[in-house]
């Protein structure tokens, strides 16, 4: 089994209409050489993904001058 980490990002619905962004790290947690449970977090990155994405629109607009 493998036993390297995971990270992925991913978008979440918190209520209807509103959605955000959520990093996810994990690891698992190996017994008798196989995975018997997860241990990770989940991190909202809403922010920073909407601080990006308008970043990307800037370096757009500019590069159409």
């Amino acid at each position: 089994p493998r036993e390297e980490a995971f990270e992925t990002r991913f978008r979440v619905q918190w209520r209807p209409g509103q959605w955000g962004w959520v990093l996810s790290r994990g690891r698992p947690y190996i017994e008798q050489g196989r995975p018997t449970r997860w241990f990770g977090v989940f991190s909202d990155i809403s922010h920073a993904m909407a601080l990006e994405d308008q970043v990307r629109k800037l370096q757009d607009a500019l590069s159409e001058r």
